[in-house]
């Protein structure tokens, strides 16, 4: 079908979803409906803050969301652990 990102998805029409799946109606509104649920896409930024001689250093990491659909229906929760050991 030449899908290759969930944008593309979520442009497709339902029927040719159901067609080139080999699936009858409505699975191509179920996964049409289903791409809402997805979390938004986000940009990660890390900058390092402060280096200490002994080999620290200190990293920010930004996290933004480029992108929200008001459409989605499930709220969205993420943890972020990180941990950095570098030598």
């Amino acid at each position: 079908m030449g899908v290759k990102s969930f944008e593309a998805l979520a442009e497709a029409d339902p029927r040719r979803i159901e067609l080139v799946t080999g699936r009858k109606y409505p699975f191509g509104n179920h996964i049409k409906d289903s791409l809402f649920s997805l979390p938004p896409k986000v940009d990660v930024k890390l900058a390092e803050i402060e280096n200490h001689i002994e080999g620290k250093s200190k990293i920010v990491v930004t996290l933004a969301r480029i992108s929200q659909s008001g459409h989605s229906v499930k709220g969205h929760y993420a943890d972020l652990v990180c941990y950095l050991n570098v030598f």
